[in-house]
């Protein structure tokens, strides 16, 4: 299996989520992009609204069913190269392997075709 070409400047957060995607897309694992965001809705009285809980990760999936673990949650955190994860950040990722899911922080496609190879995907 061939990876999806790199995007350039892979040091970049943005550029290795969109490899990371494209590359869950090729292995069909079942995924999707999270934004987390917060904003004000309303004219006049005015309501915080928080998109979702903060720390959760970049992306979240479910191993699929040729996997060696079917059904397990997976959290993806993007991070380039130098980045760091925030507290919330790490607090989300142990949740996740507290109750069993897979999560991992991400800071190329590369990390992130060997992880899918070994999860067997």
């Amino acid at each position: 299996m061939t990876l999806p070409r790199p995007i350039l400047n892979l040091t970049r957060e943005r550029d290795v989520l969109r490899s990371c995607l494209a590359l869950l897309r090729l292995r069909k694992v079942p995924h999707f992009r999270l934004n987390v965001s917060a904003f004000h809705v309303g004219t006049g009285h005015t309501r915080f609204v928080r998109s979702a809980p903060a720390g959760v990760s970049d992306v979240l999936g479910l191993l699929p069913q040729w996997s060696k673990y079917p059904g397990r949650f997976l959290a993806l955190e993007v991070k380039s190269s130098l980045g760091k994860t925030t507290d919330e950040q790490d607090a989300f990722l142990e949740l996740v392997r507290f109750h069993g899911g897979v999560s991992v922080v991400i800071r190329d496609v590369v990390q992130l075709d060997e992880l899918l190879t070994d999860l067997g995907c």
